[in-house]
């Protein structure tokens, strides 16, 4: 994900005019190395008609259901999302976001990394990259990587989750 530094991933009408294209170009060519993608429909909306796409699996998360077409599938889950793509052969699955999607994945104990992008902006609105259904985990960070002079990559491994309060 990118994130702005205060863990904005999108503005919130769901811009993300604070993301670089360098960032945008690092996003699609991990896509295109894993092969996949999961998302939720808001995520799939700003990306569906860009060329790589088409040269991968994209699982959208949503509460409808829908008909798949081309190298596109709907899930209602993400244990169900996460089916589709075994069945396609996948081992990783690149979870894409946004916020409620990764709130959906980490409260069912789905993410075991987390890469982060970190964009240098602040957005006072915006959408967080975990809505606050998802719980609380804790990190354990196993790299830290500058991706240009204003921008770094933070890579975690999730080491627990915990429900609310617990």
């Amino acid at each position: 994900m990118a994130s702005s530094v205060n863990g904005a991933i999108a503005e919130r009408n769901g811009g993300t005019t604070f993301v670089t294209p360098a960032d945008k170009k690092r996003f699609v060519n991990m896509a295109l190395k894993e092969g996949n993608a999961v998302m939720g429909m808001k995520t799939f909306e700003t990306v569906k008609y860009d060329s790589w796409v088409e040269k991968i699996s994209v699982v959208v998360l949503t509460k409808r259901q829908r008909k798949p077409f081309g190298s596109v599938s709907f899930a209602r889950s993400p244990n169900e999302a996460l089916r589709m793509l075994d069945t396609r052969g996948f081992d990783v699955a690149l979870l894409a976001g946004g916020g409620k999607v990764n709130a959906s994945f980490l409260k069912e104990g789905l993410i075991d990394e987390i890469y982060l992008d970190v964009e240098p902006s602040i957005i006072g609105d915006g959408i967080p990259i975990f809505a606050s259904t998802a719980g609380n985990a804790e990190l354990r960070l196993k790299d830290i990587h500058k991706l240009s002079k204003n921008e770094v990559r933070l890579h975690y491994a999730v080491t627990s989750r915990k429900r609310h309060g617990k």
